[in-house]
């Protein structure tokens, strides 16, 4: 197939990608492949994404070597984890090849379509995905580029033909600034990538920056209920500002309650007398808010009701979202990806609600040395306020390329200091530990939840199947 012809860098026949496994990445890579471009790229290890990189045929290399820059490469993509002395990159610029970050080539593939960008410390895959499945069910045929994966899409990606883009914008490393959207989505905003960010402020700093890329023709849509994300929008005064929660008076939750693993809630449009029903399965306030987003982003995009009411009644969910594996005899075993101090509590509620009466194995694995140190207080609160049954603690996730001097803490630190707030905890050094271990307690509880952004969902997925490596 052909790229759009208003593709700015058509001219790019040959693409390497550094750090080609990352979720991130992977959908660009996928992206090019599909309009016939040549790919490479390498990443440090194995993994899912890898093996469906391969499958399309794109040649990886797992290990970084100036070597694996192919001959008649004339564009390089990294991640914002690979540092600039990477090898690759260092061959790239000896050989004059041009380099680009992943968000500022998605810049230049979305500047000439209509781009809505869902941004926020949690809710982004989420919302992102209803976003998506509700305008391919009305009819818009949008690309989506996600930072997870949708069972209907087979993956992080879906290439459609309308001009409709639908971005998962992170603020990581500011990276979202490389986008050009007609719309943003805000759905909240925290204190997160400390090795990056000074303080809330630099943070609320980055996503006002931001939001003002929005042009006075475009669409800023937020979570009012969320404090700093109605901060920062103060200051903007953008003239097309569509606020949604319980506070809002433009998309405004009414009603909301739990019927038999069912969520129902209700919504008030404003100029509007009656209210409307909608319905969720998956579990969690949480998600509710993140439906509603979904509800104000398309009703924006004057989708009808009963297309985004259908849509998301049938939702099940994404790739470790709280993603139900399946069951080992009589135990659920859930995959969820929450590692900030504000989402882990609020999980195991929700699954409370949807699993009551439930005994809990939580196993979590903190992200980053660095970030679980200087987050260690709301973390641990976070844990103890989950009130799981039993409490697994597995080694720190270390990202590559993210993790810098001795600043931060080790696992068993980390442990030490929950333990004293929750008796009812265990350490384990490695996956293989954990995995042993939760095989070994898992019949004396209903539901196991694996918990983390890191590696950890391995122990989930060798749960269900046990030929699966870790």
């Amino acid at each position: 197939m052909k790229m759009p012809k208003d593709f700015s860098i058509d001219n790019f026949k040959t693409i390497h990608f550094v750090g080609i496994g990352g979720i991130g990445l992977s959908r660009l890579a996928k992206y090019f492949h599909h309009y016939g471009k040549k790919i490479s790229g390498s990443d440090m290890e194995k993994s899912e994404i890898t093996a469906e990189l391969s499958e399309l045929g794109i040649k990886l290399y797992f290990v970084h070597n100036a070597t694996n820059v192919p001959t008649d490469a004339d564009l390089l993509v990294y991640s914002e984890a690979i540092p600039e002395d990477n090898p690759e990159r260092k061959e790239a610029r000896n050989r004059k090849i041009e380099e680009m970050s992943q968000f500022d080539l998605l810049g230049k593939i979305t500047q000439y379509h209509e781009t809505i960008a869902i941004a926020g410390t949690n809710g982004k895959s989420t919302t992102t995905a209803m976003i998506g499945l509700i305008l391919e069910k009305a009819g818009f045929d949008p690309t989506v580029f996600i930072g997870s994966k949708v069972g209907a899409w087979k993956g992080n990606l879906r290439i459609g033909k309308g001009n409709l883009f639908v971005i998962e914008a992170d603020e990581l490393n500011r990276q979202f600034l490389g986008l050009y959207p007609n719309a943003v989505v805000v759905t909240n905003i925290e204190m997160d990538h400390m090795d990056y960010y000074k303080d809330l402020n630099d943070v609320k700093s980055a996503f006002s920056e931001f939001i003002k890329k929005v042009s006075d023709q475009g669409k800023i849509i937020y979570n009012c209920d969320d404090s700093v994300s109605r901060e920062v929008l103060e200051h903007i005064h953008h003239p097309n500002e569509i606020s949604y929660g319980k506070d809002s008076e433009d998309v405004k939750l009414k009603k909301t309650q739990v019927i038999e693993k069912l969520q129902k809630f209700e919504v008030k449009f404003k100029g509007s007398k009656k209210t409307e029903e909608f319905e969720l399965q998956v579990p969690g306030e949480f998600n509710v808010q993140n439906a509603l987003a979904a509800i104000t982003a398309t009703k924006a995009y004057n989708v009808p009701m009963n297309v985004i009411f259908e849509t998301l009644k049938k939702y099940r969910g994404i790739w470790r979202r709280f993603e139900v594996l399946g069951k080992v005899g009589t135990t659920t075993v859930v995959s969820d990806y929450a590692h900030h101090p504000s989402s882990i509590a609020v999980t195991v509620k929700a699954a409370r609600e949807f699993y009551r009466d439930s005994k809990i194995l939580l196993v979590f694995q903190p992200h980053q040395k660095k970030r679980t140190k200087l987050l260690l207080d709301d973390l641990v609160a976070s844990l103890a306020q989950a009130e799981a049954d039993h409490l697994i603690i597995t080694e720190i996730f270390d990202v590559h390329g993210r993790e810098q001097g001795e600043d931060g803490m080790k696992g068993i630190d980390f442990f030490e200091k929950v333990s004293k707030r929750i008796p009812n905890a265990e350490y384990q050094p490695n996956l293989k530990t954990a995995y042993e271990a939760v095989k070994n307690q898992i019949g004396s509880y209903d539901l196991v939840i694996v918990m983390g952004a890191g590696d950890i969902y391995k122990v989930a997925n060798k749960m269900i199947n046990n030929k699966y490596e870790i």
